[in-house]
């Protein structure tokens, strides 16, 4: 699906709303500033509650994260955008390690920029990164295997693979929630709309979406359990 084309303003040139996660004052204003010819609207999110709401709006042209050095919150948080909106992600850090850029990209970044960026330089690479049309959502991977979310549908390498209703219900409990904790009573309360008298059911179920989507179910690198606490979907 096409990203719907932007609105006009009354200067003739496209309006591009623009989602600044952990952005200050400086961002703000590098991103509208200039001599007209970029049009770009700033939404700003502080709290990954925010910016995760904000980032299902319709229409977001692009997402650009703001951090010093990349946290594991964080990085989950990147995750979880990049499964909520088409729209591309660029991220600016002053970290200036490999492994850092490297955590960025892996987590889901179309775009990394190593700052401090000069305001023309931005928001050229804002409009580098706006003249690719993104076709459709991200699809989540385990394994070999995507995940398609909207139509319920998991092809690997062998193509189709089939799941349960009851296994769906478990996938998205924690693909909603990607690199974060989901505790054993909110799977339950999702899955089967009340707490079980043990764990059982949730454990068999758990042990075949591994089978079917793990490399190697034993070692599971995507869907995890946390002991005694929850379970969790590693991007």
């Amino acid at each position: 699906m096409l990203r719907p084309a932007p609105r006009s303003t009354c200067s003739g040139a496209p309006l591009h709303t623009i989602l600044l996660i952990n952005g200050g004052p400086e961002l703000q204003e590098a991103l509208t500033a200039g001599d007209g010819s970029d049009q770009f609207t700033v939404l700003t999110a502080h709290t990954d509650e925010t910016a995760a709401s904000l980032a299902c709006r319709p229409g977001l042209a692009a997402v650009m994260l703001h951090t010093a050095v990349p946290t594991g919150r964080e990085l989950a948080l990147l995750a979880e955008i990049t499964m909520l909106t088409p729209a591309p992600v660029i991220v600016i850090s002053p970290a200036a390690e490999d492994r850092h850029a490297i955590d960025i990209l892996e987590a889901g970044a179309d775009h990394y920029l190593h700052g401090p960026v000069s305001p023309d330089r931005l928001r050229a690479h804002l409009r580098a990164a706006l003249r690719r049309p993104v076709l459709t959502r991200r699809r989540p991977v385990i394994g070999d295997h995507v995940i398609d979310v909207e139509t319920d549908t998991v092809t690997g390498p062998q193509g189709h693979v089939h799941l349960t209703r009851t296994e769906w219900k478990l996938l998205h409990a924690l693909l909603a929630r990607p690199g974060r904790l989901v505790t054993r009573e909110t799977v339950m309360h999702e899955v089967w709309g009340a707490e079980l008298d043990n764990g059982t059911a949730l454990r068999v179920y758990l042990t075949s979406l591994r089978r079917k989507l793990e490399r190697t179910p034993s070692q599971p690198r995507h869907l995890l359990t946390e002991a005694r606490v929850g379970y969790r979907y590693q991007p």
